[in-house]
């Protein structure tokens, strides 16, 4: 298998999350091509990332629980403050002024024991952001143009070595699981803003009018509870396994020489 995310782009454009391109061939894992695949996926990342301290695990989950241990420590009243202080556009007393009003009793409690023990800010930046600045939340269908010229490169370069291909349409967490979109609501209703579902009911459709194979993990996830670490933002193991077991059965039901 090779895996291209999102995280890969070089320059990834608001519009183009959630998506992710499979390439497969039935190679065995102790094949020289197994063997080089995470390498290479590696090599791939550190050259189109600007920073590769992502790749320094121990060093990213050091600073998450790092910010972790600071919130648990924190007095719920003094919540909306810090809130405030993290607002992207720089909001000030107006936006801890709006902070202060809401009750964060339930969104501090997710914050102070986020699922597994994962903690990751870049979500809650955002929100801060967006709940600070209504007149950024506008309803937008993201169009995928950018997302749509990769994949067209990459399935052409499948083709061309007869490599079977596949995308896998990933749901945004907001909009399937119920649990964390509810957590994070008080603050940014994404689901409402960004409008996830009908911008990968359109890139489908423009994938099988391309005759793309595609696997959607919209169905399988929709409604699902607990699919997303609340969070961290990633699959939690239940989703894992409901992932892993939708694309091992598209996969194995294709007719692979």
């Amino acid at each position: 298998f090779i895996y291209m995310g999102n995280d890969l782009l070089e320059s990834r454009p608001a519009d183009d999350r959630g998506i992710a391109g499979l390439l497969y061939a039935p190679l065995p894992k102790s094949s020289l091509l197994g063997v080089l695949m995470p390498s290479l996926n590696y090599h791939l990342a550190k050259k189109y990332k600007r920073s590769t301290n992502v790749w320094l695990a121990d060093n990213l989950h050091f600073r998450e629980q790092s910010v972790l241990e600071q919130f648990k420590k924190l007095d719920i009243g003094k919540l909306p403050l810090v809130l405030a202080r993290n607002d992207r556009k720089g909001g000030g007393r107006k936006c801890y002024q709006a902070m202060s009003k809401l009750d964060l009793g339930d969104f501090y409690r997710m914050l102070t024991h986020p699922d597994m023990g994962l903690f990751r800010t870049y979500i809650l930046v955002d929100a801060i952001t967006r709940f600070c600045h209504p007149e950024i939340n506008r309803s937008v269908v993201q169009t995928g143009q950018y997302t749509l010229r990769m994949i067209d490169r990459m399935n052409d370069l499948a083709r061309e070595n007869n490599i079977g291909f596949s995308v896998v349409i990933v749901p945004q967490g907001f909009d399937v699981d119920d649990r964390m979109w509810s957590q994070w609501k008080i603050l940014s209703d994404y689901r409402k803003i960004h409008k996830y579902a009908l911008a990968a009911s359109g890139l489908k459709q423009k994938l099988r009018e391309r005759d793309i194979h595609v696997v959607d993990l919209y169905p399988a996830f929709r409604s699902k509870r607990g699919t997303y670490l609340n969070v961290d933002g990633h699959w939690s193991g239940f989703g894992n396994e409901l992932a892993a077991k939708e694309i091992a059965e598209e996969i194995t039901g294709l007719d692979i020489d």
